[in-house]
């Protein structure tokens, strides 16, 4: 018996179409300068694919690329190299159908309110995780 469900699953999976691509970013860069002969790199050789409906999280340190990476993706920044295309259209210009809320810890005046920020930030990554972990397991799951 449970070798009959494990066989029902491979062939459901095996007939699951791929989803399309939604986003995708190929060998690409982003550089500023810093003084006449120097670059601060902050991504490099980034390649991405997202498919439709899938759902990401972007984590990192501060000054790794986050905040680059999704101006790139709205077109509010253009990479040193590379290409992005979003929807099947490369990336040349703002696009009206995308945007994002900004982190701007200035939005908090006084201590209090910055920690509070911070730990409602720690709830919500949390809560990202749970999220993904449960969108995980829906989709390894067989329709039938």
């Amino acid at each position: 018996m449970v070798l009959a469900a494990q066989v029902l699953v491979k062939e459901i999976r095996m007939e699951r179409k791929p989803a399309p691509i939604e986003i995708a970013l190929r060998d690409v860069s982003v550089s500023y300068p810093l003084s006449p002969t120097g670059r601060k790199t902050v991504l490099s050789n980034l390649n991405l694919d997202i498919d439709c409906g899938e759902f990401v999280a972007v984590l990192g340190e501060t000054g790794c690329g986050k905040s680059t990476l999704l101006r790139l993706v709205l077109g509010q920044e253009f990479p040193t190299r590379g290409s992005i295309v979003v929807d099947g259209k490369q990336v040349t210009r703002i696009d009206s159908r995308c945007g994002y809320v900004p982190q701007k810890y200035s939005l908090f005046p006084d201590n209090h309110d910055r920690e509070r920020h911070v730990r409602s930030r720690k709830r919500l990554l949390r809560l990202v995780g749970q999220v993904a972990s449960i969108l995980s397991k829906i989709q390894t799951q067989p329709s039938f």
